[in-house]
């Protein structure tokens, strides 16, 4: 498992039907060049995280809503961005990679 995943459950339902509360996703850690419009990111406003996918990218600014149109959308500055959802695991299947990711982070991060 690369260095730069990060794993994440979701608490809320705004990417359903393919993210849906409860989930396991895995952020990619990035730099904000390798953004692209239509990506799903993880990002901070203050100190709460949210994933939003990105409408478009402009200026340093990201544009992002969720794909239920709850939201309006939000102007983001991309330093906040915190990386982007690599896959995801619902349910029981989400549960099991989501500790065999944590369980190999922690053995490979004490190889080091």
């Amino acid at each position: 498992m690369p260095d730069n995943i990060l794993v994440v459950k979701t608490a809320g339902g705004s990417m359903s039907p393919l993210i849906k509360a409860e989930s396991y996703v895995w952020i990619e850690e990035m730099s904000p060049e390798g953004l692209r419009c239509g990506d799903m990111v993880l990002y901070k406003i203050n100190e709460s995280k949210f994933i939003h996918r990105i409408k478009s990218i402009r200026d340093g600014k990201i544009i992002v809503n969720d794909d239920t149109g709850v939201i309006q959308e939000q102007i983001i500055d991309i330093e906040n961005v915190l990386g982007r959802v690599n896959s995801l695991f619902n349910g029981y299947t989400g549960l099991i990679y989501n500790k065999l990711a944590l369980g190999l982070r922690k053995i490979l991060n004490n190889a080091q």
